[in-house]
């Protein structure tokens, strides 16, 4: 019997998180690492920290784009898209401008 190849999900669209710096002089930086379980279709079904960037603000706005915007090439088993989850880090640096 033939061994079918299986796939991790990959990101399909990343656009950038945005985050408010009011309050908070320099603005934060930080790296918030998050699990995603993806869907089939390639949209995430549920955004998990895994470690915290230490701001709450960081935190949330990460998980509100990855919910809302972002979308990833479902796993493969095979020809099947099952469920799955990835693991990724998003980095908050702060921009001149």
């Amino acid at each position: 019997m033939a061994r079918r190849a299986r796939l991790a999900a990959r990101l399909r669209h990343q656009p950038e998180a945005a985050v408010c710096a009011r309050g908070a002089p320099a603005g934060p930086e930080g790296v918030v690492t998050l699990e995603v379980i993806v869907r089939p279709d390639g949209s995430p079904a549920e955004v998990l920290v895994r470690r915290s960037s230490g701001h709450t603000m960081l935190d949330d706005s990460a998980l509100a784009t990855v919910r809302t915007r972002w979308r990833f090439i479902p796993a493969r088993r095979g020809d099947v898209p099952p469920e799955s989850r990835v693991t990724f880090s998003v980095r908050f640096t702060l921009r001149e401008g």
